[in-house]
C-alpha cells in the first residue's frame, strides 16, 4: 500500500506541460504549507496542547 502513494497525484500533475514558472510556484506553496505545519506543530507542544479534540461534558448541549 505505502508503494502506491501519491500516485494519482503524480498521474493528474504530469498529464499536462506545467510551465517551469508554476512548478516553481507549486513547489514554493508545499514548502510554505509544511513550514506553517512545523510551526503550529512547535507552538502547540509549547502550549502542551494535545492532538485532537476536547470532550464534553454532559449530553447534547441541552440546558440543566
Amino acid at each position: 500500500m505505502c508503494e502506491k502513494e501519491g500516485i494519482s497525484k503524480e498521474l493528474k500533475r504530469v498529464s499536462y506541460y506545467e510551465k517551469p514558472s508554476e512548478a516553481k510556484r507549486r513547489k514554493q506553496r508545499q514548502n510554505w504549507k509544511k513550514a506553517l505545519q512545523a510551526r503550529l506543530k512547535a507552538l502547540n507542544k509549547l502550549r502542551g496542547k494535545k492532538k485532537g479534540r476536547k470532550k464534553r461534558k454532559g449530553g447534547r448541549g441541552r440546558g440543566p
